[in-house]
């Protein structure tokens, strides 16, 4: 099969080659397709995530669903390489496609703590508005080494449409939605309409992503911005036009005040130069000076405005965190051989030669971040989420070569719905029963009832080193109720870790309760409850909790909890009697 695709690019057409005849080639690769996950669960003791490695997640009788619901899905998508659409109508089909394949994610769990800080900051977006968060952000609002933008959007969403948790995920899942869009874009503007298709539809063959759609982080939308911004920028070198140069500026602007490794992957932009034309280069460099000018001018004001907080934030990205996450890395090839599909870094890393025999400039504008990544050896898939619709462009050069539409939307069609079913197998039966579900549930539950204040009471964790604390905002994130911070000890009796200052979650003992937390507790209302987070049931036999929860009954226990993560939170509440 192999040496069968190779003659093809190599010709110009599948055709050329009497044997094996297409078909025979299609259902090749459909059998290639039902390895991947038999290959995948022999070799899982290589995959190294911290979060759905195959080594804990994938059982053999889940392995067995995956199989055979690959088996029934990779049918649909030979079926589907036959249908003749348009290349517009398509990508329209496509992004639609991306935006409700994620909703059946939308059930799972905050698994990632970070979630707490970027909720707490857009709460405050909702409760006292844009002007106190510029003013306060940084200083006030606990920001550690988050940039503002994200957190201030999810805000004004909270603002607008009430702070509910599908308020964020259907923002998400229209940002993911976005960046397949864009990545069709970029395709169809660097080298055809088939190209950007094919990427666009590898760009859902990353598994990995719908675990985070779902999640309140700023991954997904500096994912966009970074992709946004690549693409105006392609727009603005290649024509004359002022609009459309700001707009690129803006769009470079937003990215860089997403997430601080979006700053690292924008060093693609100068690269994109190499989209025009040598003869039109004069009339680029001119429209890119032009576009520089206006970045250095609007960000110059906002890195002026708040110079201290940006001062103190590359103080820890410098001092503490380049040095702490070392011990926190995954290894690339768990990243792009478990959490990508195999087919698509394969052709990624395949498509390199065949650029280079191409002598193909524009190339670079795809590849240049992907460079960065194994250069600077960057091994954490959270930091690299903004190289994945590169890497999709880069596996679409290769395969958009075929002649055969039957056979490139086969692939293309296999390797998306493929790791939709590996996404669904490793999200639904193994991310569920982790304990973040327990706060997840603790929440819903509680709307059903009529109290209004939920009192929370966090225990330390006994084998993590994570905050506890931070299950408050957790919480706070899936209940419509007030939520108060009920504190059983004295202020100052906190114990915090000792090595937490050069631990990975250290920015959890660093984060700074807000104040709409540390109001007058509801322990005088009838209609109150009490909401207890612990890490083990040992943890309940105190004196001192028995005296807190007196006049209180016990109405729901959840205590479902993986033995992977040493960060547990389990959550008990109370009524009143």
């Amino acid at each position: 099969m192999t040496s069968y695709i190779k003659k093809s690019i190599n010709k110009g057409h599948v055709g050329a080659a009497r044997k094996p005849t297409p078909y025979a080639v299609i259902w090749l690769v459909y059998f290639s397709f039902l390895l991947v996950p038999l290959v995948l669960y022999a070799l899982r003791f290589l995959d190294d995530n911290r979060l759905v490695s195959w080594y804990w997640s994938i059982s053999l009788q889940q392995l067995l669903v995956m199989f055979t619901a690959m088996s029934v899905v990779l049918v649909f998508a030979v079926v589907l390489s036959r249908i003749k659409i348009p290349c517009q109508q398509n990508i329209s089909i496509i992004t639609l496609l991306s935006f409700l394949m994620l909703i059946p994610f939308w059930t799972l769990p905050e698994s990632i703590i970070d979630n707490a800080r970027y909720f707490s900051q857009a709460k405050y977006v909702s409760l006292y508005g844009i002007a106190y968060y510029v003013t306060n952000w940084g200083e006030s609002i606990f920001a550690w080494t988050d940039l503002p933008l994200i957190p201030l959007l999810y805000g004004v969403a909270f603002k607008l449409f009430g702070e509910t948790r599908t308020v964020i995920q259907v923002m998400s899942s229209l940002f993911f939605s976005g960046t397949v869009l864009v990545t069709y874009l970029i395709g169809k503007r660097l080298w055809s309409e088939s190209h950007g298709l094919l990427a666009a539809i590898f760009l859902l063959g990353v598994p990995y992503l719908y675990s985070q759609v779902p999640l309140m982080l700023v991954d997904i939308p500096a994912m966009f911005f970074v992709t946004l911004a690549v693409y105006m920028t392609i727009l603005a070198v290649n024509r004359d036009n002022l609009a459309i140069t700001a707009a690129a500026a803006l769009a470079i602007i937003l990215a860089m005040l997403s997430k601080y490794s979006a700053w690292l992957f924008l060093s693609v932009i100068p690269f994109v130069l190499l989209s025009n034309d040598r003869l039109l280069w004069s009339k680029s460099i001119k429209q890119f000076s032009l576009l520089v000018g206006l970045v250095l001018v609007f960000f110059g004001v906002v890195f002026v405005y708040k110079y201290d907080v940006f001062i103190q934030q590359f103080h820890i990205l410098f001092n503490y965190q380049l040095t702490a996450l070392n011990g926190w890395k995954e290894s690339n090839v768990s990243t792009f051989l478990f959490q990508v599909h195999p087919f698509v870094a394969i052709a990624a890393l395949l498509s390199v030669p065949l650029a280079m025999k191409n002598r193909d400039k524009k190339y670079l504008v795809i590849g240049w971040m992907l460079m960065l990544v194994f250069l600077l050896e960057i091994e954490r898939v959270r930091y690299l989420m903004i190289v994945f619709p590169m890497l999709a462009l880069m596996a679409a050069y290769l395969f958009a070569t075929l002649r055969s539409r039957k056979l490139r939307h086969f692939i293309g069609y296999g390797v998306a719905l493929s790791s939709y079913v590996m996404a669904l197998v490793i999200g639904q039966s193994f991310l569920r029963t982790t304990s973040a579900n327990n706060i997840k549930l603790a929440g819903e539950y509680l709307n059903t009832t009529d109290v209004k204040t939920v009192n929370v009471i966090v225990l330390p964790q006994l084998r993590s080193i994570v905050n506890p604390e931070l299950s408050i905002p957790a919480l706070d994130y899936y209940t419509n109720k007030r939520i108060v911070y009920k504190q059983l000890e004295r202020p100052g009796q906190r114990v915090v870790p000792e090595n937490a200052h050069i631990s990975p979650v250290k920015f959890s003992w660093d984060y700074t309760m807000p104040a709409y937390y540390t109001g007058v507790s509801g322990d005088h209302e009838n209609n109150s409850a009490i909401a207890l987070v612990y890490s083990h049931s040992r943890q309940l036999n105190s004196s001192e909790l028995e005296i807190t929860l007196s006049g209180y009954r016990l109405v729901k226990e959840f205590k479902s909890y993986s033995n992977i993560f040493k960060y547990k939170t389990l959550v008990n509440l109370y009524l009143p009697v």
